[in-house]
């Protein structure tokens, strides 16, 4: 099980660091003690530890189209259109083996799901479920998952409110 470094920054600055295993780590302890991960260097909007409840975790997001995911993601596969930055960046932390299924949903709109993994893979859809992407991740590491909701080219409406449901399965 890998190491993950913890940087705490009280409100004097000054910074205190320590180190844990994977195995001991919660992530449920980064917004109580408002700690950054100096691994990555990014701050999660999200933190789910793996059998998280309820599952779907889900969420209202705002939509912004205006950069395409296969420029991002230097993947022609990821159509559409969506935020320069992720829409969502979520730290999780398995505890067991599961599949990490991420989708998006609107009634009025042709979404498209990115997700780009901890270790720099992308996973991109469009049209799972008639309108609706949906990303899966069938074994997921831990780390920060980076994900842009977008809608596809062709759609006229370039700033909706959507949803995200984070979910887990069992494998």
């Amino acid at each position: 099980m890998g190491q993950v470094a913890i940087e705490y920054r009280p409100m004097d600055n000054d910074v205190q660091r320590w180190e844990t295993s994977m195995k001991q780590f919660s992530w449920a302890l980064i917004p109580t003690l408002g700690l950054c991960l100096s691994a990555c260097g990014e701050k999660a909007d999200l933190y789910l530890d793996g059998g998280f409840e309820p599952t779907p975790h889900t969420l209202n997001i705002q939509v912004k189209a205006d950069t395409a995911l296969a420029e991002i993601s230097h993947n022609a596969d990821c159509l559409g259109l969506g935020p320069h930055k992720p829409t969502l960046t979520l730290a999780y932390n398995k505890t067991k083996a599961a599949v990490l299924i991420f989708r998006a949903f609107d009634g009025d709109a042709d979404m498209t799901l990115m997700v780009e993994t901890p270790g720099g893979q992308f996973v991109c859809n469009d049209d799972y479920f008639l309108l609706d992407p949906q990303a899966s991740i069938a074994a997921p590491d831990n780390g920060l998952y980076k994900i842009w909701v977008g809608i596809h080219e062709n759609d006229a409406i370039s700033d909706i409110t959507a949803r995200l449901a984070i979910s887990e399965t069992a494998r």
